[in-house]
């Protein structure tokens, strides 16, 4: 009974798009549901809210800001984007003055540039989750899987590498740089971190962790607000 029902749910919906030049058929959404079409060059960016998730966006003093690759057919390969003209759009059609004093995403550079151009008063702090993913990837490129499953040692400083999250913002830097020199040059993970003369403090990857927390805020992770606001 699905199946068929499916099938016939089917029939009454546009077809596929299979470039990002397609006419959107607004009559097959619900009413108000389409709030933007952001083309920028190539790309194109639609964006979806109820009326009740734009009063609650624009009220809210906490935005979460994740994506997935997972849900999209193409031609489209993102579920959720944003660079500064579509972060513009977004607070252009909101009902009032946004209220959001701080923005919890991932580390994705683009994202970190875009926000601060329309929202410049904005604290953009870290997700818990995704700084665990980039530290784990970078126990991969090291090799360091076999040592971290293996040698206490250096298991429990790559575990506290992945709960520098949950250490007020104003210590990661003190505690990473003592966990660095206390470390002899013989030891695998000694190359974990990046210091001083390539990126002028600690960072792994690049992301210098000071300041880019969420100390103090009830839900640390991004992926815990899924589905919160559509």
């Amino acid at each position: 009974m699905a199946r068929n029902a499916n099938r016939y749910r089917q029939r009454l919906q546009p077809e596929e798009p299979r470039d990002l030049d397609f006419e959107l058929k607004k009559d097959c959404l619900p009413d108000g549901f389409l709030r933007g079409d952001v083309r920028v060059k190539d790309r194109r960016h639609l964006i979806f809210a109820t009326k009740e998730q734009l009063k609650l966006l624009s009220k809210t003093k906490h935005w979460y800001m994740d994506g997935t690759f997972k849900l999209c057919r193409q031609p489209f390969v993102q579920l959720y984007s944003i660079n500064a003209l579509v972060l513009e759009k977004i607070i252009e059609i909101l009902p009032e003055e946004p209220r959001v004093k701080r923005v919890v995403l991932d580390f994705e550079k683009s994202v970190r540039k875009a926000i601060p151009k329309v929202l410049p008063r904005v604290k953009l702090s870290g997700c818990g989750f995704h700084w665990s993913q980039a530290v784990w990837r970078k126990i991969q490129y090291l090799g360091l899987q076999a040592a971290y499953h293996e040698h206490r040692p250096t298991h429990m400083f790559l575990r506290k590498v992945m709960a520098l999250p949950y250490v007020p913002a104003d210590d990661v830097e003190d505690i990473l740089t003592g966990s660095y020199n206390r470390l002899t040059r013989t030891l695998p993970y000694k190359t974990f971190l990046n210091t001083g003369e390539r990126h002028g403090s600690t960072a792994i990857d690049g992301i210098q962790p000071l300041g880019l927390f969420i100390e103090g805020i009830s839900a640390q992770t991004t992926t815990s607000r899924v589905g919160t606001i559509g």
